[in-house]
């Protein structure tokens, strides 16, 4: 009988010590993961502020989507980096975006990712021979995949939670400008932040037990 207890002891700790190894091995891969996301979301933003294409591109898996609120439909990213940037140069004199507070939900597998990452996207433009801001505030509400060991964008929606009367000015200004590679529009009703818990946040990262993702 005390062989038995011995012989189960030694099964328990073995049993123990190998998910010991597997909660560390998994807790080091999230980790690893996390800090890909924080490079590809700070490489977005300066792609945005270089007017660099490639930089933007580069936080996607290929065929990644992007959905903005001033587009009518999800575009491919290859597409959204060059409207982008043609936009941005050609209406601004300058921009900084950047990001905060991220919250990142990984699925079971570990094989894909959906994140919310807050950011702020500030819009140098001269208005009445001013330099004045149209920021915007908001968050990239992402849907990450494995790709080849590394965690890259396959879908991104941008959520609006403030955009002030100067940005709808630039919007309107750049409606008209037939120079453009990509005309804006008016921000869409389902890219707009909400202050309950209807907000796009809770279904995108199963917040609500009963909400599928």
């Amino acid at each position: 009988m005390t062989e038995h207890r011995a012989f189960a002891a030694v099964l328990l700790g073995g049993a123990y010590l190998a998910y010991k190894v597997w909660k560390q091995s998994k807790e080091v891969f999230e980790l690893k993961a996390r800090e890909q996301m924080k490079e590809f979301a700070a490489l977005y933003t300066r792609g945005l502020d270089r007017l660099d294409p490639d930089l933007i591109k580069a936080a996607f898996v290929e065929g990644g989507m992007m959905d903005i609120p001033n587009l009518e439909k999800p575009v491919p990213v290859a597409q959204f980096c060059i409207g982008a940037t043609d936009f941005l140069k050609k209406s601004l004199v300058a921009s900084m975006h950047a990001v905060s507070n991220f919250h990142v939900v990984f699925a079971s597998d570990m094989k894909s990712a959906k994140s919310s990452i807050y950011f702020v996207a500030n819009h140098f433009k001269v208005i009445d021979g001013a330099v004045v801001n149209a920021a915007v505030y908001g968050r990239y509400c992402d849907t990450w995949v494995n790709d080849r060991g590394v965690f890259k964008i396959t879908y991104r929606k941008l959520i609006y939670d403030f955009q002030g009367t100067e940005w709808t000015k630039a919007i309107e200004a750049a409606k008209k400008d037939t120079s453009l590679k990509q005309l804006p529009g008016v921000a869409r009703h389902e890219n707009l932040g909400v202050r309950d818990k209807s907000d796009y946040d809770y279904a995108h990262l199963s917040w609500l037990p009963d909400v599928a993702v």
